[in-house]
């Protein structure tokens, strides 16, 4: 009915006549006024004034047909683009990462993508896991790349295993003089607690777990 009506009011407009905007568009001149008359009743405005000559959109008119012209433009772009993604001719996809990952994790992914879908553009940004969250959530986010997130509205899954190292220096609780490396689950980590340590410096939830962990309490 949208359409029928763009249609009718469009040449209402450019007519100034009923009777010819009928003849331009190929139907009678009842059936326009039947349409008009129900959208003016659904909408509870007049969008016709028919006391002047030649006729002619009121304001409320007007807009309406500002408003049709808008949806009908911004429907043709989604049939258009709905239609070249489903082909797969372009897209673009937005992946974040965290300053834990780095490039040789997404990178053999992005290029197996590529060579599947050579004309879908993936952008990749570095940004915290909240900023990540908040984008995710409110749908400027595709995929996030990084620690597991707290909210139950994000789905994740597990990709990959990093290593984490901790070096400890010859002043630690923990330090083991002429043993170079050790098994971190072999280590009692709550003696670190309240000694200084050096963080990598990001705001991930990671690193705050982390920071809080050493931290005095």
């Amino acid at each position: 009915m949208n359409s029928k009506l763009l249609s009718f009011l469009e040449e209402i407009k450019a007519q100034g006549n009923m009777s010819k905007a009928a003849q331009a568009l190929f139907v009678t001149q009842p059936y326009i006024s039947r349409v008009i008359k129900n959208a003016e009743v659904n909408f509870g405005v007049k969008l016709i004034d028919r006391s002047s000559h030649p006729i002619q959109l009121t304001y409320a008119g007007e807009r309406l047909l500002a408003f049709l012209q808008e949806e009908n433009r911004l429907r043709a772009n989604l049939d258009r683009e709905m239609t070249h993604l489903s082909q797969f001719k372009y897209g673009h996809l937005t992946i974040a990462s965290n300053e834990v990952v780095t490039n040789d994790l997404y990178k053999p992914v992005l290029v197996r993508f590529y060579n599947k879908y050579p004309n879908i553009h993936a952008q990749i940004t570095r940004m915290t896991s909240r900023d990540a969250e908040k984008r995710l959530l409110s749908g400027t986010l595709d995929f996030f790349i990084g620690h597991a997130l707290q909210s139950h509205k994000v789905e994740y899954r597990p990709i990959a295993q990093l290593p984490l190292v901790l070096i400890i220096p010859e002043t630690s609780k923990l330090y083991e003089p002429g043993k170079v490396f050790t098994n971190y689950e072999d280590l009692d980590l709550t003696k670190l607690s309240g000694e200084s340590f050096i963080g990598t410096p990001q705001e991930d939830n990671y690193q705050r777990l982390v920071n809080s962990f050493l931290e005095p309490v």
